[in-house]
């Protein structure tokens, strides 16, 4: 999102030596975390200064400052949620992010009551 060009090689050496470019068929050129864990629903996980961090979370916030606490990072570009770009990220409120990922709550043909 933004004109602005980032890069890995951005972020601190610890993070920056374990984050991967990737160029994914669609063109774009996905970051992929390659240690620590999987939150279990596709995002990646570490441990800095003994906090587990979503790793788009961190990367975000190192590289484009705090996230407002009511707030998540929707993977509006790519829709990876392996991805650490912040160029891929977009800081919406929840509701949002339901709408844009095509939650059956918000999915076309449902009866208004039912929304």
């Amino acid at each position: 999102m933004g004109s602005v060009s980032l890069h890995p090689s951005q972020l601190p050496a610890w993070l920056a030596e374990r984050v991967e470019v990737v160029a994914c068929d669609d063109g774009l050129a996905c970051w992929r975390y390659k240690l620590g864990w999987n939150s279990g629903n596709g995002y990646s996980k570490c441990k800095r200064d003994g906090a587990a961090w979503l790793v788009h979370r961190l990367t975000w916030t190192l590289l484009r400052g705090p996230i407002c606490r009511f707030l998540l990072l929707d993977h509006l570009v790519c829709k990876r949620r392996w991805c650490c770009n912040p160029e891929h990220l977009d800081p919406v409120f929840s509701v949002v992010n339901t709408r844009r990922g095509g939650a059956v709550l918000y999915a076309a043909g449902r009866p208004h009551w039912s929304r």
